[in-house]
């Protein structure tokens, strides 16, 4: 085990509520992390977050209610958790890691496939590529015309990337 994560549900909610801002369609499939004691109030809080509504505390009476246990309320209390490794530990597993991804030929979890020309709409994908982009830009406080001149100056020769130095 690395470490220990301990975001609480009101922190995982801001992310969902994050990425929920962007306005396009959502698909929230779950995760891992949890305690069977708290997948149940982690799932119906971000349940809240995406459908626009804020659930009381208490949870009412229902078939369901044993899954609130202990507590019967639906707000987990964070806790503190002890990192029980050594810094050595921790340099060994990253270095491994470092390792192992150095022999990768291309980037893990990314899948290529080819997409029939009749289902993409063009349009539609300029649009939302558009928006996104302006949306990372304003998030970032990017500037854009210092920051795109220096991006164009990268070019990319024996696929290794190279930067033409300006006057």
């Amino acid at each position: 085990r690395l470490g220990c994560f301990n975001l609480t549900h009101a922190g995982h909610g801001r992310c969902v509520e994050f990425v929920k801002s962007f306005n396009l369609p959502l698909i929230l499939v779950g995760g891992g992390g949890y305690t069977i004691d708290n997948v149940a109030k982690a799932w119906t809080y971000e349940t809240g977050i995406v459908v626009g509504s804020r659930l009381d505390e208490d949870i009412p009476y229902n078939q369901y209610l044993t899954y609130f246990a202990p507590n019967y309320k639906l707000k987990i209390p964070p806790m503190s958790i002890e990192n029980m490794n050594t810094r050595a530990e921790t340099d060994q597993i990253i270095s491994t890691i470092h390792e192992r991804l150095r022999g990768l030929t291309i980037a893990p979890s990314v899948q290529m496939s080819i997409t029939p020309s009749f289902l993409i709409d063009e349009e539609q994908i300029d649009s939302d590529e558009e928006f996104l982009y302006e949306r990372i830009l304003d998030d970032n406080g990017f500037d854009g015309e210092r920051e795109l001149e220096q991006t164009e100056r990268i070019t990319k020769t024996d696929n290794l990337p190279q930067v033409e130095k300006s006057d």
